[in-house]
């Protein structure tokens, strides 16, 4: 994955920017050595290791910074490539979390929090338990199995 196809925050699009510019200015900074000596090539490999250490560093936080909801634990590396790589795999643990989270919303949102409702008591008033006797099957005005009638 490159840089191009993270969706940035317009300060982190900054820090890319200046990242890329970075990197151009030190290629032009340090030359090959003129002397040709090994410890002059070692120096030169060495500053550019630490100069290539510190960009993927400010990727890191520029991605980062660009996704909060990214794990930090999870985007780590010594290459860019590196730390592009696991910034999609940690991207998507992060949106699979989110996705968890809305389904589990939408579940808990369709139970409703406390005691169920109560239900009319049926039938209220004697009277009504009469007229609730005389309508079922049972109250057809034969008597009650049970009953002497």
């Amino acid at each position: 994955m490159t840089m191009d196809e993270h969706e940035l925050s317009p300060e982190a699009a900054g820090d890319a920017a200046s990242l890329d510019s970075e990197a151009v200015a030190s290629d032009s900074e340090f030359p090959e050595a003129s002397d040709g000596s090994a410890n002059g090539a070692e120096t030169h490999e060495d500053t550019l290791r630490a100069e290539n250490r510190a960009l993927a560093d400010r990727l890191r936080a520029a991605l980062l910074a660009a996704d909060p909801a990214v794990a930090p634990e999870l985007v780590h590396g010594e290459t860019v490539a590196e730390i592009e790589a696991s910034y999609a795999v940690a991207k998507e643990v992060a949106e699979r979390m989110r996705e968890t989270f809305r389904r589990e919303a939408a579940i808990s949102a369709a139970i409703p929090a406390g005691a169920p409702g109560r239900l009319p008591a049926h039938p209220r008033t004697p009277i009504d338990k009469i007229r609730a006797g005389l309508s079922s099957p049972a109250g057809s005005g034969a008597p009650a199995p049970g009953r002497g009638g």
